[in-house]
């Protein structure tokens, strides 16, 4: 799979210009885009997720995971709807949670899981169809949006 990013990037990510001119990226480069992502956006830990099914959002969330030094298999939380993980980031051991809320119907549910403490919490978050939760999303949080391009192809954007 291709993945292809398109859109402007946000002038606090200076670290994301550098690979803001690679038009194409492989799979198997995600993580380098994952940790130039990460090294970018300083102090952004909750990460929203936005495509539809297929558009390689768990894909995404694991190449971000082995850039946080997740050792364990990354796999989607669709039925569990939380996923934890112990990673290393800058020489500290953390915490991640990868959320997938798309089985939820109402906000109501989500805080019956506990999202506010995710979102409130020093964790890293990575959140699929997050718009379930908007009005409590932090102020500090990067929302990405990947769009099927065709049946290998990907856009990313950072909105």
């Amino acid at each position: 799979m291709s993945l292809v990013t398109l859109n402007a990037l946000p002038d606090e990510m200076p670290l994301m210009k550098n690979i803001s001119n690679l038009e194409q990226l492989q799979e198997k480069d995600l993580p380098v885009f994952c940790d130039q992502t990460l090294k970018g956006s300083v102090g952004i830990k909750k990460w929203m997720l936005q495509g539809d099914l297929g558009s390689g959002k768990t894909t995404l969330v694991k190449a971000f995971c082995k850039v946080l030094g997740v050792q364990e298999e990354v796999s989607s939380p669709s039925y569990s709807l939380v996923n934890e993980y112990e990673g290393v980031w800058e020489g500290e051991t953390i915490r991640i949670f990868h959320i997938d809320l798309y089985r939820l119907e109402s906000i109501e549910e989500a805080l019956g899981i506990g999202i506010e403490e995710y979102l409130e919490g020093d964790s890293f978050c990575f959140i699929e169809w997050p718009d379930l939760i908007r009005p409590i999303w932090p102020h500090d949080s990067q929302e990405i949006k990947l769009l099927i391009e065709d049946e290998s192809n990907r856009k990313i954007l950072f909105l």
